[in-house]
C-alpha cells in the first residue's frame, strides 16, 4: 500500500526530507525524516533529533555534522543539504523544531525556505477523516514513500492525550514524517 513518491522535486514532497546524523556507535548513522516549515526551520520528532547528541550541534567534541536533505531520492540531492545548527525539543510531545544553516552550508548559499515552499501546520480537526504519511523509510535505501489512508479514530478531544489511530505502513527512518 506504501507507494514509492515519483518526483521529489514536486511539491509537497520536495519540502521532505532525510536527516542523517552520526549515531553514537562510530561508524553508523541515524536516519529520520523531517518536513520544512520555515525559512530555516523543519520539524521532526523528539527522537530523531535525540541523535544530534552524537553530532556537532549538540556535542561540540563530536567529529561530524547533523544534516538535512530535502526531497532526496536514492543518492540524488536535488536541493543539496542542509547542517543542522540547533534544535528545540518538546517537553510534552514527541516532537522537535530543528534549524538548519544555509545550503550545502556556503555563506553565500540560499536559505531552505527561498528554494522551497514550507508547510502549513494545521490544528486537526475532529472532522479530518484522512492522514497521508510521506517519509523515508530506512529499508528504501534513501527513497521517499508516501502512504494514505482514512483515519480509524482520534482522541483530540483529550489534549492532554492526543491520539490518532490509522492503518498507514511506517517502518524506522520515518519518524518525523
Amino acid at each position: 500500500r506504501r507507494q514509492e513518491v515519483a518526483d521529489t522535486t514536486e511539491a509537497p514532497f520536495a519540502s521532505i526530507g532525510r536527516i542523517i546524523s552520526p549515531a553514537s556507535k562510530p561508524g553508523y548513522i541515524s536516519l529520520g525524516t523531517g518536513f520544512v516549515v520555515g525559512t530555516n526551520t523543519i520539524v521532526t520528532n523528539n527522537h530523531v533529533a535525540e541523535s544530534f547528541k552524537n553530532a556537532k550541534v549538540l556535542n561540540p567534541n563530536a567529529k561530524d555534522d547533523a544534516w538535512f536533505y530535502p526531497g532526496r531520492d536514492g543518492s540524488a540531492t536535488p536541493f543539496g543539504k542542509f547542517k543542522v545548527i540547533d534544535v528545540a525539543f518538546s517537553p510534552n510531545a514527541d516532537i522537535a523544531v530543528v534549524t538548519v544553516g544555509k545550503q550545502n552550508d556556503r555563506p553565500d548559499g540560499p536559505e531552505l525556505g527561498e528554494i522551497l515552499t514550507p508547510f502549513v501546520l494545521k490544528k486537526f480537526e475532529s472532522s479530518d477523516t484522512h492522514v497521508t504519511i510521506s517519509g523515508y523509510p530506512g529499508e528504501k535505501n534513501h527513497t521517499q514513500w508516501s502512504h494514505e489512508n482514512d483515519l480509524f479514530t482520534s482522541n483530540f478531544t483529550d489534549l492532554e492525550n492526543p491520539l490518532l489511530f490509522y492503518d498507514i505502513d511506517t517502518t524506522g527512518g520515518q519518524s518525523g514524517s
